[in-house]
């Protein structure tokens, strides 16, 4: 039980740091940064510009029907990192996610067989290369909170499968933290630094891990946000 007592930015405080207890080695993520849900033209063109040194914002078809998402420093303000996510169901007619694509005839039995569930892709992640710097921040660990950011967004808006694209390296260390992303292929075939794999989001993180917090504080951050209407590209950005 929690009693409030003096300003609520030191209630707050106080409150975060215990939720950040209970969320082992991921609670520094969780007191330093926010996931932001791009649901303004605004946070787009933070999303786009992070995508490209040069000063035109980069633009692609996807981004007319993608769901994007930041991470934001909250101590500086700044956007660190940014992903999106795109719904297979979204697409126009004859348009395929890319991994869904590339992996054409070998994709999982599993997940062909099953063409009537929701999926959705993760597409690459983006990053500010000078903040990173600046706050010492470990890559790795960011690369994690964004694929969290895509798994709980994908669960907002009820799909079944994500699917993404990962060096075999970050697939490891992912499955290892409990994330279980498994190989959308017939076979495993580990001999390339980057392969196609998909997340089962009816699965989900096992509850007594404290990566499963993680999602749930990602997802509240969200859900306020999902079900506004979407921006159109054709908005002057």
């Amino acid at each position: 039980m929690f009693i409030l007592f003096g300003s609520a930015k030191y209630t707050w405080v106080k409150l975060m740091d215990v939720i950040a207890g209970d969320l082992g080695p991921y609670g520094r993520i969780a007191k330093q940064y926010r996931w932001v849900y791009a649901n303004s033209k605004e946070l787009k063109a933070k999303a786009y510009r992070m995508r490209s040194a040069q000063p035109a914002l980069h633009i692609d078809a996807f981004d007319a029907v993608a769901h994007q998402y930041l991470m934001q420093h909250k101590d500086s303000g700044e956007f660190i990192a940014a992903s999106r996510v795109v719904a297979r169901d979204d697409l126009p007619p004859g348009v395929s996610l890319p991994v869904e694509e590339q992996i054409g005839s070998a994709f999982t039995p599993a997940l062909r067989e099953e063409g009537s569930l929701v999926c959705s892709e993760m597409m690459p992640c983006h990053y500010r290369d000078d903040l990173l710097a600046r706050l010492q921040e470990d890559e790795d660990l960011l690369c994690l909170s964004l694929a969290l950011g895509a798994s709980a967004l994908a669960g907002l808006l009820f799909h079944d499968y994500l699917l993404v694209a990962l060096p075999i390296r970050r697939f490891k260390q992912f499955r290892a933290q409990g994330m279980r992303f498994e190989y959308a292929g017939e076979l495993a075939s580990f001999d390339r630094e980057v392969a196609n794999f998909y997340l089962d989001l009816r699965v989900g993180i096992k509850p007594g891990n404290p990566l499963n917090a993680l999602q749930q504080l990602v997802a509240e951050q969200f859900a306020p946000f999902v079900n506004m209407p979407t921006l159109q590209e054709t908005e002057n950005i």
